[in-house]
C-alpha cells in the first residue's frame, strides 16, 4: 500500500509539472506566457487587436472608427489555441488576422470593419483585399478564390502537387487587372495558371 501512495505521489507531482515534456499545459493563470501569444497589435491603418481572456478562454476584439467589435467565437487556452497571431493583410473594410496552428496549419480571421460578418479561412496563402480576393489551400491540387466583395468563392484546380500540402507546390501569386496569376513549381516542372476573378 505504501509504494502505491508512492507511485500515486509521484504521478501527481509529474503532471503538476508544466515543463518536464515537450507539450506545454496551458492553464488561465499562466499571464506570462498568455501575454506573449495574446499580445495587443496595432494595424497599419492604426486599428487595435486585443485578447480577452476570461475563465480559461479568450475572445479577440478589434477597434474600428472607435467602435469595438469582436470575433463571434471563444478559444479556449487549455486545448492550445493560443497562436502567434500577425496582420496578413488590411485595407479601409477589413483586418485579416493569422495566427498559426502548427506546420503548415495557420487560422485567418477575416474581421470587417462595418455590420458584416466575421469568417475564419484555413491556409490562405494569398491575399490581396485592395483587389477583394484571398486564395486559400482547398485539399490536394486545389485552391479556393474568396471574394470579399460578393461573399462568394470557387475552386480551382492546379496541376498535380507532388507535396503532401498544394501550397508547396506555388511559387508565386499575384494580380493584375481581373486575373489572379499563379507560378507553380513542382519538382522543378514549372507552369503558369491563369483564372479571372469577374
Amino acid at each position: 500500500m505504501r509504494y502505491l501512495c508512492i507511485i500515486v505521489l509521484i504521478a501527481i507531482s509529474a503532471c503538476n509539472n508544466k515543463h518536464n515534456t515537450d507539450s506545454y499545459t496551458y492553464n488561465a493563470d499562466d499571464s506570462a506566457y498568455i501575454k506573449e501569444h495574446l499580445r495587443t497589435i496595432t494595424t497599419p491603418y492604426y486599428r487595435e487587436i486585443n485578447f480577452k481572456v476570461y475563465n480559461g478562454y479568450y475572445k479577440i476584439y478589434y477597434t474600428s472608427d472607435g467602435k469595438t467589435r469582436s470575433y463571434p467565437d471563444s478559444f479556449s487556452i487549455a486545448n492550445g489555441y493560443l497562436r502567434n497571431y500577425g496582420i496578413e493583410d488590411e485595407n479601409k473594410d477589413y483586418i485579416l488576422l493569422t495566427g498559426s496552428c502548427g506546420n503548415p496549419c495557420h487560422i485567418s480571421y477575416l474581421l470587417p470593419m462595418n455590420n458584416n460578418n466575421a469568417l475564419s479561412i484555413s491556409d490562405v496563402i494569398f491575399s490581396d483585399l485592395n483587389n477583394n480576393c484571398i486564395v486559400s489551400v482547398a485539399g490536394n491540387n486545389s485552391l479556393q478564390i474568396y471574394n470579399t466583395d460578393t461573399k462568394k468563392s470557387f475552386i480551382t484546380r492546379t496541376d498535380e502537387c507532388n507535396s503532401a500540402y498544394t501550397g508547396y507546390c506555388i511559387d508565386s501569386l499575384y494580380i493584375t487587372s481581373d486575373t489572379l496569376h499563379i507560378k507553380f513549381n513542382n519538382d522543378g516542372y514549372k507552369s503558369d495558371h491563369v483564372v479571372k476573378l469577374n
